[in-house]
């Protein structure tokens, strides 16, 4: 696993599950590349729904990485766990191509196509928003290298995902 417990929300947890009025919680993500915690750019606090009673969360089984739905009422823990999400630019580039297409994937499932308008929003618009929301809006800059690094491949993951797209669909017309 990629995430790992601080000593501090073991203990945060132990006093939160007394609480039968809360059925699951929030856990804020530490988010770090190669080492370096993003603290910056949208990666923190990064809340994920991670503790839930038995019974009362379940996963809808939609997507790779699954969000988890929690019935009832769900409260936020205060200390985050740690989300080593990448150790090495090399680990990077396996899980980007894994998820570039499994994105292409999910966008074909959706009737999304290419065309002159989708190429301007998916090609252009939406890499450039993403760039310029993590790196200058959510001041991912802060990060350092880091940080540019993540924006940019944030938006040419975009681009990316669009491009394989092509692929997904002429594959299913093959298949």
């Amino acid at each position: 696993s990629d995430e790992r417990m601080t000593p501090a929300l073991w203990e945060e947890i132990r006093a939160a599950i007394q609480n039968e009025r809360i059925n699951g919680y929030l856990v804020g993500r530490k988010n770090f590349y190669f080492g370096r915690w993003l603290r910056w750019g949208g990666y923190y606090p990064d809340a994920q729904p991670r503790l839930f009673r038995r019974g009362k969360g379940r996963f809808p089984m939609k997507h790779v990485h699954e969000f988890l739905e929690i019935d009832g009422n769900v409260g936020a823990l205060r200390e985050p766990f740690i989300h080593l999400s990448y150790q090495t630019v090399a680990q990077f580039m396996h899980k980007f191509q894994f998820y570039t297409t499994f994105q292409a994937e999910k966008w074909a499932e959706a009737g999304i196509r290419w065309s002159p308008r989708n190429h301007l929003k998916y090609g252009v618009v939406r890499p450039a928003g993403v760039f310029f929301r993590q790196y200058f809006l959510w001041q991912g800059f802060r990060n350092g290298f880091v940080g540019f690094f993540a924006a940019v491949m944030s938006a040419v993951y975009e681009f990316v995902a669009y491009a394989k797209l092509a692929d997904t669909v002429e594959s299913s017309r093959q298949g």
